[in-house]
């Protein structure tokens, strides 16, 4: 912390000269010569003033009741400033005035307006009076812009900017939906593959929390251009939102954001590290929430699923405001039900008939009656441990696999009476079907969801200058989902005592107990989560000689994530508190108590509940995670001198501190093992992974801006109505704190206990055993320092004209998991060529040699990587808009953008299998003797040496007006250029585009807009092409003895095209005198279904669709209803 402070200092003496140096300058006035191209839409007055003053240069600042409550017209077409301002403003109760040269007032008009909209003279106010003596102080709203601190905005940054009233009139019901949508978001991590087990995309090639500790279920991420949700930053006015509770990815869930309190979304896709910081790499994304609202409005939301998925959406909105100050709080509550996956089309785990006969994922060796295998005699491989039971079977060379004798019951078979005689026998595999597969799919995706939410925005001022401004988020949700009907650890080893075992001989039974949780003999499994999200922000502005303002805020903002899961399961720790009763039912001779794994359900013991057991496995222990973020910002903004009348120079100059914590914590406590003398440590969540219980990352952090007019409409150069530089620049230290090689591992002796189905007991073996404990001592601070510029250029050659164009080079720091580890390398294990892969060395000293077993190869895993490299970006954009003179109304936007990684961090385990060749020559990756031959191979994050994205946006807008309203066709077309990235610098390039798993290679969207009176339409079509599949099927020699199989070589992967897909999204809105409103539409109203994929994106069971491009909620149809009470128009 002291290190900060003094780096700070140091840097803070060259800023304050230039802070003093420019509040001496002269301020600039407004160029009302400069004809600007203007294309603003109908929406809510502060909002439309915002546009204009981007586009203008001026500082707009609006009064408290005219930011919010009072609706404006559009604008489009080329205007001069005033003339411009006085166009939206007419027809409305509002006008404005010049409060200095380069700053407007918009306010309540205090006299009769002239046609042009300005105020008439007034005399000035008494500048010594006090605010309790004036009767109409001033009151000024902020204004909130994105990707730069200026005053009125950065022009040469490419904004994309959402109203509230765009976003419903997509019929979307939350943020979710809209960003689905859009072409450069990839929807990768949604509430619809969430709660996978692993995530199987681009950005989880980088990602720290590939796999969500707890479940994922109620989680939704931003993904801008496909370059990685942590890569994606997420602001609420400006400010930072805390991430999901203990993730270190540190994301915002998108789904706790509520939508009703958005005034607009503002979208930056260039990366806006030089403001922000590194971790805005991708891009950012804004949320703009509503204030200086006056009355009171509520709206009720009902949609409903062709899946099921029905959803109701309720707030209410009220503001009230003073002589001095405002308040405006938003109130959500909202509902949502799971997706009924049946009704999406997913019926069954065969799949053959829609893609072959490889496609039979039905379980064969479980299911209901169960899969039987009489055991062969225990072998105990070393006393130490307990002996391994097993099924016995032998190598088939014709088959080339390993295969065992099996039985089954007839599916009409209970089980009881049974003798051995009565069961179907068959020799094979997991592949050669059963008789009675199980064919148990998971019956809901997506979740069960309830949201409560409260948004509170407050200003005061204390003069006319001095203003403090408190805003407040609170949320809640709870997510339920439930699990399908199978059961984990489902081999069951039972003794020949059992009632209805008829082998006279211990067996094991791998069963599915579907028919005991149709009955509700077994309670229903389900996976469920809670999280809960507060952020308070408090500030002031002051006003400095009308032409800069000095702003102080600080931000708090912290997420909890709390998980956990029901399973029944068929094994137990001996140190189980229902042990001793459940393997005393499972050994019983008595049928009534005895369980009956053997049958089809219907004749079971009384004991059968005691399978449920509080907690699950894996993903689902129960998980507590905590995010917590602290802000502190001062900065200096305003208007200096006009160097040769192009107009005024823009600046801004500050000092930012926040500090990051993420940690968790997951029960993984083992019931089979206890210390015999000691008590045994479990290291888990932070604590395990960087050896500290609250992991903190401080970060000091120098900024500014200068936004530089070069030529003006005034000087009469030709191609050159306008030229302005933009320059950022943002220099960032990070200190983060770890343990390295800081865990101890003293042995103690242990009791491991294991039921043996031959003795029909619990028995244990002693042995030694790792007691972890950590070292503080070790704990190290890691420190990264770098600077983030960028350089942006605004450009009209003429004034129907504007290019944009920015170079950002960005540094992002290595996290937690990237530097420390108090966990020694994990257990070494072969690493050699196997059935499913051929493993090849190029760099050995005696040529391209194949790793086989009989080399002793070994492979570990290393959790960190001491001497990694931060990440650095060079983001390049360009972007161009025309509003042709000859047809008013037309708009052509391009954009072109482009994101050039070199040192991208990544995991090694994700290339080494599939492309040995390259990662084999890196020596953090192998470790070789002294003659070159391979000896281990280490997996870790490591720095790959590019990582290539580059995209392509066009859009066509028009607007015509005529006699049966006001008409807007829109059409856009998005294409991925190129998406690669490569291991070394001599790698080739491996890209996913046009992949399962990446992003689209291109997308076509269009829109019709229609505005008549009190009534307005919206149509959208969105169409995304065919992809492939490249890792479709991983081809078995049981697949190449199949008839019609696709599969030509053992061991290859075969790929699958998918189809396209067109969805069209329409609502229709009518406005009452009386202030009501009544909206109706739907998304996907054509009722499209899924192209046929296979992903496996719920709990690994492969799925029919690619819930990442395709919306399972299906059609959804909606009524909305809102209510304006005593609103201000």
């Amino acid at each position: 912390m002291k290190s900060i402070t003094k780096s700070l200092g140091t840097l803070a003496y060259p800023a304050l000269a230039a802070l003093v140096l420019s509040l001496g300058a002269a301020g600039a006035s407004a160029d009302d010569a400069e004809v600007l191209t203007l294309d603003i839409k109908s929406q809510q007055a502060g909002s439309a003033l915002m546009e204009l003053a981007g586009s203008s240069g001026v500082q707009i600042l609006v009064s408290d009741e005219a930011g919010a409550d009072v609706e404006v017209e559009g604008l489009t077409g080329e205007y001069k400033f005033d003339d411009a301002l006085a166009a939206l403003l007419t027809d409305t109760s509002l006008a404005y005035e010049y409060t200095s040269d380069n700053v407007v007032l918009v306010q309540q008009a205090q006299a009769q307006p002239q046609e042009s909209g300005q105020l008439e003279e007034v005399e000035a106010p008494d500048e010594t009076a006090s605010v309790e003596e004036r009767e109409d102080p001033l009151e000024l709203s902020q204004q909130t812009v994105t990707g730069s601190r200026l005053l009125g905005g950065d022009p040469s940054a490419r904004v994309f900017s959402f109203t509230a009233e765009d976003i419903a009139r997509r019929g979307v019901s939350n943020l979710e939906d809209f960003f689905r949508r859009m072409a450069w978001h990839q929807a990768s991590l949604n509430s619809q593959t969430s709660n996978a087990n692993s995530i199987h995309t681009n950005d989880a090639r980088y990602s720290r929390d590939s796999v969500l500790p707890g479940n994922g279920l109620g989680v939704s991420a931003l993904n801008l251009r496909g370059l990685g949700w942590e890569n994606t930053l997420v602001l609420m006015n400006g400010r930072r939102l805390a991430g999901t509770g203990g993730i270190e990815d540190d994301f915002v869930n998108l789904l706790d954001v509520p939508l009703a309190a958005i005034e607009r979304v503002d979208v930056q896709l260039d990366g806006s590290s030089a403001v922000y910081g590194s971790d805005a790499l991708g891009g950012v994304v804004n949320f703009i929430t509503k204030k200086d609202y006056q009355g009171l409005s509520a709206t009720y939301r009902r949609s409903y699923s062709s899946t099921d998925a029905d959803s109701d959406n309720a707030n209410i909105t009220a503001g009230y405001g003073w002589g001095s100050g405002n308040i405006t709080a938003i109130a959500t509550h909202s509902t949502s039900e799971p997706i009924n996956n049946a009704k999406t089309g997913w019926t069954t785990l065969d799949f053959r008939p829609l893609f072959g006969p490889e496609f039979d994922f039905r379980d064969f060796l479980s299911g209901q009656p169960g899969v039987v295998c009489v055991l062969g005699p225990p072998r105990q491989w070393n006393p130490a441990y307990p002996p391994s039971y097993r099924c016995p079977g032998s190598y088939d060379p014709v088959q080339r696999a390993f295969l065992t004798t099996y039985h089954q019951l007839p599916a009409s078979h209970s089980g009881a009476g049974a003798t051995a005689d009565d069961f179907v026998t068959w020799r094979g595999n997991y592949a050669t079907p059963s008789p009675v597969p199980l064919d148990e799919l998971p019956p809901q995706n997506g979740q069960e969801r309830e949201n409560m939410g409260l948004v509170l925005s407050m200003e005061q001022y204390l003069t006319d200058d001095l203003r403090l401004f408190a805003d407040v988020k609170w949320n809640t949700s709870e997510n339920y989902q439930e699990f399908s009907r199978r059961m984990s650890g489902n081999a069951l080893l039972v003794p020949a005592s059992n009632a209805y075992n008829p082998f006279g001989a211990p067996v094991q039974v791998r069963y599915a107990p579907v028919h005991e949780f149709e009955t509700g003999l077994l309670p229903v499994q389900y996976d469920w989560s809670e999280s809960e999200n507060r952020t308070i922000a408090v500030g002031g502005f002051w006003n400095i000689a009308d032409s800069h303002v000095l702003e102080v805020e600080a931000n708090r903002t912290k997420s909890w994530r709390n998980t956990r899961g029901y399973r029944a399961t068929g094994t137990r720790g001996a140190l189980d508190s229902t042990a001793e009763a459940f393997y005393a039912a499972l050994s019983s001779p008595d049928p009534a108590r005895a369980l009956n794994p053997f049958g089809n359900g219907t004749a079971q013991g009384s004991a059968f509940a005691e399978f449920l057991t509080d907690g699950g496995l894996g993903a689902d222990l129960p998980y507590e995670g905590v995010t917590e973020t602290r802000q502190y910002r001062l900065s200096v903004s305003g208007n200096t001198f006009d160097l040769w009348g192009a107009g005024p120079i823009v600046y801004v100059i500050g000092a930012e501190y926040q500090q990051s914590i993420i940690y968790y914590s997951q029960d993984n406590t083992n019931t089979d093992l206890e210390g015999i003398d000691e008590t045994l440590n479990w290291l888990l969540g932070s604590t395990f992974w960087v050896g500290q219980e609250r992991p903190t990352r401080d970060t000091g952090a120098l900024f500014t801006e200068l936004s530089i007019p070069l030529i003006g409409p005034d000087m009469n150069i030709p191609l050159a109505d306008s030229l302005n530089l933009t320059l950022q620049m943002r220099y960032d230290r990070y200190e983060t704190q770890g343990v390295s090689d800081g865990l101890e591992t003293p042995q103690i002796m242990i009791r491991y206990y294991y039921w043996d189905p031959f003795a029909a007991e619990i028995r244990h073996t002693v042995r030694s055993w790792p007691n972890r404990i950590l070292n503080p001592s070790q704990v190290h601070t890691a420190k990264v320092t770098d600077s983030s510029p960028r350089i942006g250029i605004y450009y009209k050659p003429t004034p129907t004209v504007t290019w944009r164009m920015s170079w950002q080079r960005s540094f992002n720091a290595p996290n937690w998991r990237d530097q420390f580890s108090p966990r020694e390398p994990f257990p070494p294990s072969v690493f050699a060529s196997n059935s499913f892969r051929r493993i090849v060395d190029p760099y050995d000293p005696d040529g391209p040699t194949e790793i086989t077993r009989d080399l002793g190869v070994t492979q570990v895993t290393q959790n960190y990587t001491p001497d990694i490299d931060a990440e650095h970006l060079d983001n390049w954009s360009a972007s161009l808009e025309w509003a042709p003179e000859i047809l008013p109304g037309l708009r052509l936007s391009l954009d072109w953008r482009k994101a050039e990684y070199t040192d991208r961090i990544a995991r090694s385990t994700l290339w080494i299998y599939d492309n040995p060749e390259w990662l084999l020559g890196l020596d953090e990756i192998a470790v070789r003797d002294e003659r070159g031959n391979l000896q281990q191979v280490i997996h870790r994050n490591i720095n790959i040496s590019a990582d290539y994205n580059e995209m392509f946006d066009a859009k066509v807008e028009y607007q015509v007006d005529t006699r049966w309203g006001l008409f807007m066709p829109q059409i856009g077309y998005s294409r991925y250029l190129d998406d690669y990235r490569k291991i070394v610098e001599d790698s080739p390039e491996i890209s996913n585009v046009g992949e399962l798993g990446g992003p689209n290679v291109y997308q076509w969207s269009a829109s019709l807009g229609w505005e008549w009176n009190s009534w307005s339409a919206f149509v959208y079509m969105k169409y995304t092409p065919s992809y492939v599949d490249p890792q479709f099927l991983y081809c078995n020699p049981n697949h190449l003895a199949m008839e019609g199989t696709r599969c030509t070589e053992v061991w290859e992967y075969a790929s699958q095209d998918i189809s396209s897909l067109t969805t069209v999204d329409m609502t229709v809105t009518y406005q009452m005198d009386n202030g009501l409103r009544i909206r109706a539409g739907g998304t996907n109203i054509l009722d499209r279904e899924a192209p046929l994929a296979i992903s496996r994106s719920s709990s690994q069971l492969p799925q029919p669709y690619d819930a990442s491009r395709w919306d399972a909620k299906g059609q959804v149809l909606f009524l909305e209803l809102n209510w304006e009470f005593g609103a201000d128009d």
